[in-house]
């Protein structure tokens, strides 16, 4: 098993598999260490999100963790956010790059309606 150590914000954390020093943060987010997998804050960081968000980067994307609302998401092309759960089935081909856009902006119409009936 390789393992390398990864700079994100001002933190160190180990993450397995190759290629795993591509990935950044924009924001100071805690990351602690678990057996299998990486955590950020309460959430966990697989090995498949980490080399999804450096395959992405490879393919000319800006991919990167970003804090919103409290939770962790992967940003893509700043215009874009996915869970992990949707990052992992993108490298699962559970959902293609273009489905992933459709499923982003589903969630990203239902909350602008939520937050216009907040308005009202």
């Amino acid at each position: 098993m390789v393992v390398a150590v990864v700079r994100v914000a001002d933190e160190d954390f180990l993450a397995g598999g190759q290629g795993a020093e591509d990935v950044d943060a924009t924001s100071c987010v805690a990351f602690v260490p678990r057996r299998g997998a990486l955590s950020v804050g309460e959430q966990d960081l697989s090995v498949k999100v980490v080399a999804a968000i450096n395959g992405m980067k490879k393919s000319g994307h800006d991919a990167h963790l970003y804090k919103h609302q409290g939770k962790v998401w992967v940003e893509i092309d700043q215009c874009m956010l996915a869970t992990f759960d949707e990052i992992e089935q993108l490298v699962d081909r559970v959902h293609s790059f273009d489905e992933l856009e459709g499923i982003f902006r589903q969630r990203h119409a239902e909350e602008l309606g939520r937050s216009l009936d907040s308005l009202r």
